[in-house]
């Protein structure tokens, strides 16, 4: 049997429930997280989204990935190294309350692509909420099927992503 996802309307606590994620981090991480960020569709307000908070942690180089893998497995963040096979430039990690998926966290290289572009991608939805609208449809038809793994939830809505990346792109570029 598949895995169904749930998409929620939203949900005015999301920012806060960042709030108490970074700083869980930023005291799990100190210095080394350069930059915490709220991305994702939880942090468009009024976005539909699975309620999972998405949150993105910018360190100095690649080389820090170990020491922060082991001091955020510490703080109660599950380490998934099988994720890097799709996302090969980026750690992931998952943290669960009482069974119950409450955070992914995304470390990333400072002014990496990934960083880049997951900012692009929310400010643009921010910015344009017809996309959003748009964009949350998206999710609620492939949330009808089922799905082996969630990440092929999230591959389902990759050309879109990407379609929505060029057009901000050309955006910025134009000013």
């Amino acid at each position: 049997m598949g895995k169904k996802i749930n998409i929620v309307e939203y949900n005015p606590c999301w920012p806060k429930l960042f709030s108490k994620e970074q700083q869980r981090i930023r005291c799990a991480l100190g210095d080394l997280a350069l930059d915490i960020e709220h991305i994702g569709s939880t942090a468009v307000k009024g976005l539909a989204a699975k309620p999972v908070i998405d949150v993105m942690v910018a360190i100095r180089k690649v080389g820090y990935f170990s020491t922060c893998i082991k001091l955020l497995t510490q703080a109660g963040y599950e380490y998934a190294p099988e994720h890097e096979t799709i996302l090969s430039d980026r750690c992931y990690f998952r943290r669960h309350v009482n069974n119950v998926r409450i955070c992914n966290l995304h470390l990333v290289k400072k002014d990496s692509v990934a960083w880049n572009d997951l900012l692009l991608f929310r400010d643009y939805l921010r910015t344009h909420l017809d996309e959003a609208f748009t964009y949350a449809n998206l999710k609620r038809e492939l949330a009808k099927q089922e799905w082996s793994q969630g990440i092929e939830y999230a591959k389902a809505k990759t050309e879109y992503v990407k379609l929505i990346l060029k057009v901000a792109a050309e955006e910025q570029r134009s000013g």
